[in-house]
């Protein structure tokens, strides 16, 4: 799937990887310490009814299941679309916030009904 690779600052062999490592059976390989740097677009969508209207300045969380990265906050402010270049791995995306585009308050019923029971 065309993933890219880049070694981390704990690897201990960065200078191996532009002729490639000969794997043998017999052998322990320690200190390779690679990150996959891969990104995709997600496109997400918070609107209202038919028409598709703007709810108000949403927040989607946006995190990788199992990972220690603690995930991301993004901000969908006047529009209900938005892509998002997010790590290409499974994602969670939660919307955590939906604010009134004029008084800022929370409109927490808008954000209950995205949660499944």
């Amino acid at each position: 799937y065309d993933h890219q690779f880049q070694p981390t600052d704990s690897n201990l062999h960065k200078e191996l990887y532009s002729t490639g490592i000969k794997i043998a059976a017999d052998k322990i390989y320690d200190g390779n310490n690679v990150e996959d740097i891969s990104t995709t677009y997600l496109p997400v969508e918070v609107a209202g009814g038919l028409c598709d209207r703007i709810l108000g300045t949403s927040t989607i969380h946006i995190s990788l299941p199992g990972c220690e990265w603690g995930g991301k906050d993004y901000i969908l402010e006047n529009t209900t679309r938005k892509e998002l270049n997010v790590p290409a791995h499974v994602t969670n995306v939660e919307l955590r916030s939906v604010a009134d585009i004029s008084s800022g308050e929370d409109r927490f019923a808008i954000v209950e009904s995205f949660v499944a029971s």
